[in-house]
């Protein structure tokens, strides 16, 4: 991967407000892939654990974000 600084114009406002990436930076993401799902999959596995097992879903469960 190439290490760069990313700036303002790597990214782009929506009219909806959601952010979009350039067609510059997109496939430099794209090559952290493998990074990301190592992160991500523990999270996802507790996510399906937690609406699987709905009778679980009290308080404990549930966190606000501010």
């Amino acid at each position: 991967m190439v290490c760069q600084e990313e700036t303002p114009k790597d990214f782009y406002k929506k009219n909806d407000g959601g952010i979009r990436l350039t067609l510059k930076i997109t496939p430099i993401l794209a090559e952290t892939v493998s990074l990301w799902v190592e992160r991500v999959e523990p999270v996802v596995a507790r996510v399906k654990a937690i609406l699987m097992d709905h009778d679980s879903l009290d308080e404990q469960h549930i966190t606000r974000f501010a």
